[in-house]
């Protein structure tokens, strides 16, 4: 925690209205976490405080508000796209909201200077126990999800989707994006502005999970962050659109990844590789041609749902194999009993087939009672 408070004041503290308390690991132990003592109540306070009767104050109180709920907002997404290190649990009871005294010579120690360009109030960060790590290839992958869904194309976000989830077991891409596509199709359909994100995300994890993939630690915890952050932002500004503020990011984002020089020297690089290979397509089709008429072609075909049904299919052949077999047993005993007459060694091997058939009997029937239900669940 202290090496967090540490990272975490170096990259926050003065930013903008952010301040961060400052750690002192000399005087502090494995029990005892000592920082500086920073004035202030918590940020729930001040958002559950009503709003002034008076038309003037009440138009300022709002913009005070909507300027909080911004720059927490922009301050999150530097956290996790700049820094690669956030605050996971930005709960109210860890921000404190201060106004700066107008006599500031009542603090005449109090170690920070105020520039003049901010407002004479501060959003003060406190518990750094809970942070998030991203590496960066991590966080650009969350970007490119963002983006995908700016998109509002299902296969784009499904591919972005893949990049930050491990799989937990054999996945069906295009039985995923299917369901994907059927699932974003509300969302897609309404304005950026007046989707619920954390709700949208959460049920996006969920349909991975259903599709054996599952979300990397850092991108569940940074799940819980945005909710929580959002919220405190849907508390302070219920019209604030999350997109209209994180959408200047996206524009320098783009330009920061976007080298237009290496760009170009990939595109002249492709031309000049397909420049080469184009005098070659002829041949390649005449071979290709000379194969079909040759009967020495063959195409590789795959469809929607085959291993599902390949599987289906060996289970059918599986249970007409232990039928039949299952009947030849039957069949055995019921002779070997018929004709046992006067040899009890005989007798006994048939009643054991008897038995045997049962046992299996019984267990295809439990086994097909478990597929049932678990179907219906």
């Amino acid at each position: 925690e202290i090496k967090n408070g540490q990272e975490f004041y170096r990259l926050n503290n003065h930013q903008g209205i952010f301040l961060v308390p400052k750690i002192y690991p000399k005087y502090s132990t494995q029990k005892i976490l000592v920082c500086s003592a920073m004035p202030g109540n918590s940020i729930k306070e001040f958002a559950d405080h009503p709003l002034s009767k008076d038309a003037a104050k009440s138009v300022e109180q709002k913009k005070q508000r909507t300027y909080l709920a911004r720059a927490l907002v922009e301050n999150f997404i530097k956290q996790v796209f700049v820094d690669h290190f956030f605050h996971a649990d930005p709960h109210p009871g860890n921000i404190l909201f201060w106004k700066i005294p107008e006599f500031s010579a009542h603090i005449p120690e109090f170690p920070y200077q105020f520039p003049t360009n901010l407002p004479n109030y501060r959003l003060i960060y406190l518990d750094f126990g809970m942070m998030g790590h991203l590496s960066p290839s991590l966080a650009d992958g969350i970007a490119n999800v963002v983006l995908a869904l700016n998109t509002k194309e299902p296969r784009s976000i499904g591919q972005a989707l893949l990049a930050i989830c491990n799989r937990t077991g054999e996945v069906d891409q295009e039985e995923f994006y299917d369901q994907l596509s059927i699932f974003l199709a509300p969302y897609l359909n309404s304005g950026l502005g007046e989707i619920d994100f954390s709700t949208l995300i959460y049920s996006v994890i969920k349909l991975c999970r259903q599709n054996n993939l599952q979300a990397k630690p850092e991108v569940t915890l940074l799940v819980k962050a945005f909710g929580l952050l959002e919220g405190l932002v849907a508390q302070l500004d219920p019209n604030l659109s999350l997109m209209d503020v994180a959408r200047p990011f996206g524009k320098k984002y783009l330009r920061q990844k976007f080298n237009f020089k290496h760009e170009a020297e990939d595109t002249l690089v492709n031309l000049f590789q397909a420049a080469q290979s184009a005098p070659k397509l002829p041949i390649k089709a005449e071979k290709v041609l000379d194969l079909l008429l040759q009967g020495q072609g063959r195409m590789n075909i795959r469809y929607k749902g085959q291993d599902s049904l390949l599987n289906r299919v060996e289970q059918l052949i599986n249970r007409l194999m232990v039928t039949i077999i299952l009947a030849a047993i039957i069949l055995s005993s019921s002779l070997l009993v018929q004709g046992s007459a006067g040899h009890p060694a005989i007798y006994n091997i048939g009643v054991t087939g008897y038995l045997i058939s049962f046992v299996i009997i019984i267990l295809l029937i439990l086994d097909e009672l478990r597929r049932h239900f678990k179907h219906k669940k």
